[in-house]
């Protein structure tokens, strides 16, 4: 179905950002006295054509709608006057009531996105507040391996300084040793669980803006 706009104002922006998502309703041209109207413009660059002369709009055969948004009585008698039998003319107050429906359809999305993304960056906060927290304990349990490890160096010297009287000094220093590395494993496996997860929250920001940018079309 082919539509055409009489009137470039404001209201023509809301009518034309809304039908462009259409496939089976397309708005044709767009009419006005002044070629620098909101509306013309934005119609421009939709790649829709603009013209000052509604009647070859209303008078051309594909056309099947005419929104007549000027309010003018003069312009709604002339459309009239001039549609043949298969067209119909939409007046400024129809338009309107449609421009508020529109309106506040695109409010309520906006009011989703708000509270979606809120949310979104709420949870990627907590994750990142997390990740900060886990950098910071392994930054402060690899001082404590450090020091452990050490120790176990040191009493391992102690150990064969005793020699048999150590055997068994050394079997418990072996072991410490041994917990040492296994925490020292596990601390990797932190680090790496902590980098993949900044990676993750660098994901989640883009789709929180992909998100909010979805709303707003």
């Amino acid at each position: 179905m082919n539509i055409v706009i009489v009137g470039g104002g404001n209201a023509s922006i809301s009518i034309l950002d809304q039908f462009s998502l259409f496939d089976a309703h397309q708005i044709t041209g767009v009419a006005d006295i002044n070629m620098e109207a909101p509306g013309m413009v934005r119609a421009a660059e939709l790649g829709i054509h603009t013209t000052t002369d509604m009647m070859a709009l209303i008078n051309d055969p594909s056309t099947d709608i005419v929104f007549e948004l000027t309010g003018s009585e003069k312009v709604q008698g002339l459309i009239r006057e001039n549609l043949s039998s298969n067209q119909s003319m939409i007046s400024s107050e129809g338009a309107w009531i449609m421009c508020e429906l529109i309106e506040a359809q695109n409010q309520h999305k906006r009011e989703i996105a708000s509270a979606v993304t809120s949310e979104f960056a709420a949870a990627t906060d907590r994750i990142e507040s997390t990740v900060k927290t886990m950098k910071r304990s392994s930054r402060e349990l690899k001082g404590l391996l450090k020091q452990g490890r050490m120790i176990s160096i040191n009493a391992n010297i102690e150990a064969a300084r005793i020699g048999e009287m150590g055997k068994a000094f050394s079997v418990v220093v072996t072991a410490i040793h041994d917990l040492v590395a296994n925490m020292q494993s596990a601390l990797g496996s932190i680090d790496e669980a902590a980098e993949s997860t900044q990676v993750t929250i660098k994901a989640l920001h883009k789709a929180e803006k992909h998100l909010a940018e979805s709303f707003d079309q």
